[in-house]
């Protein structure tokens, strides 16, 4: 659905395709997806359980890694993110990132690896929206 890159307008245009194909992906939750061992490989998905924005990017969250950024976690539907992504236009050319991987650092601190969206999918039997992170299906 994207290219690489994806801003939160393109999150936006995603999401409300998927509504389009699939009205209701707007209650399902909404998840991150990669491949395991690189394009065509099996896809590994985690579910999203909170985001934020830090200086000019946005940030999902998945599922335990929540508390490093002092974030309540709580599952949210895709209509739940599509109608904070438009409730704050200043943030549609936001580059949108997941953070990927967390490490505890010795002085107590975290720091995260971000990796940028890349594109959008919907799996409608385990009712949700996900968004590609990592390798790309085309790098193959």
């Amino acid at each position: 659905m994207s290219t690489p890159g994806m801003h939160v307008s393109d999150v936006i245009d995603d999401i409300k395709a998927a509504f389009e194909q699939f009205p209701d992906a707007a209650r399902w939750r909404v998840g991150v997806a990669t491949y395991v061992d690189g394009p065509g490989s099996d896809i590994s998905v985690m579910y999203a359980a909170s985001y934020h924005v830090d200086g000019d990017g946005f940030f999902l969250v998945p599922e335990g890694m929540g508390e490093a950024f002092a974030l309540e976690e709580r599952p949210f539907t895709a209509r739940e993110l599509l109608d904070a992504l438009e409730a704050e236009a200043r943030w549609a050319g936001y580059a949108v990132h997941v953070r990927a991987e967390i490490v505890e650092l010795a002085d107590s601190s975290f720091a995260s690896r971000n990796l940028p969206l890349w594109g959008a999918g919907v799996h409608d039997e385990a009712e949700l929206v996900y968004f590609y992170y990592g390798a790309m299906a085309l790098e193959a």
